[in-house]
């Protein structure tokens, strides 16, 4: 029983190396394929609002599924400019998405003028790093805890961001470009890791990126989170916090405000 559940496991691993390594190969062909898109819809105008509180499904420019929570400005009140704000989440389970909800609802709550629009950063990042993140997250935690915990610890010991991933926060990063300077946020808030480094690299490439909140959907705090030009990050606890502390992050770019 033992060997048979060794085997699994090692077929399985290799599954999933099999799987990066044809991320790798195929990545220039899915540029290509991206920018051959983006030319045929040159000219068409992305939406800068989507209208109706709580309806989902709409597209945006680049054909990109999003979740759309919004009200306009109520009757009666003084015309001034409308906020935007935008959450990236990322299709790891559904505890991420859900906080970002969360957190957009409660914006709704306070100022029903603001846009809001919660977007999978995946959908930006390489198709086949999408289904492969997702994919094999869901199919690890069941079948190899034990993998998913390994490579959780190993990732949490880094010392530095591997060069892949650096490069698959910048290749995402471009892709976000034209979405954020059409729907032109206030603030970007983050929750989920990659999102967060994705929009630290943002802000590297572009001087006029929006200010970026990383909320911590976790009670620990893993190390991918942490980026010296994060604006401010929201965490659950205290311990978060001296987490946050010991690894270089200023007290005043840290709030408490518990797990949405």
């Amino acid at each position: 029983m033992r060997g048979r559940r060794d085997r699994r496991r090692f077929e399985f691993a290799n599954q999933l190396r099999r799987l990066l390594q044809r991320t790798r190969r195929r990545v220039h062909r899915d540029r290509r394929r991206r920018a051959a898109v983006d030319r045929r819809r040159a000219g068409a105008r992305h939406p800068q609002r989507l209208f109706g509180a709580g309806r989902r499904g709409r597209r945006d420019g680049g054909g990109r599924k999003l979740i759309a929570l919004e009200a306009g400005p109520l009757p009666g009140l003084p015309q001034r400019k409308t906020r935007a704000v935008l959450f990236l989440s990322a299709s790891v389970g559904e505890g991420h998405t859900a906080a970002a909800q969360a957190v957009c609802a409660a914006v709704l709550s306070r100022s029903p003028e603001t846009r809001c629009q919660v977007v999978d950063s995946y959908r930006y990042a390489s198709q086949v790093f999408h289904k492969v993140a997702s994919n094999g997250y869901i199919g690890m935690v069941k079948m190899l805890p034990q993998l998913y915990r390994y490579i959780y610890d190993q990732a949490e010991r880094a010392t530095k961001v591997s060069a892949f991933k650096s490069w698959l926060h910048h290749y995402t990063a471009v892709n976000l470009r034209q979405y954020v300077e059409d729907f032109a946020p206030d603030v970007v808030v983050c929750t989920h890791a990659f999102p967060c480094g994705v929009m630290a690299e943002y802000k590297r490439e572009y001087p006029d990126a929006p200010p970026v909140v990383g909320v911590v959907t976790d009670f620990v705090v893993h190390p991918f989170w942490i980026h010296r030009n994060i604006d401010r990050y929201a965490v659950a606890t205290p311990a978060m916090r001296q987490t946050l502390l010991a690894r270089g992050v200023a007290a005043e770019r840290i709030k408490l405000t518990g797990i949405p």
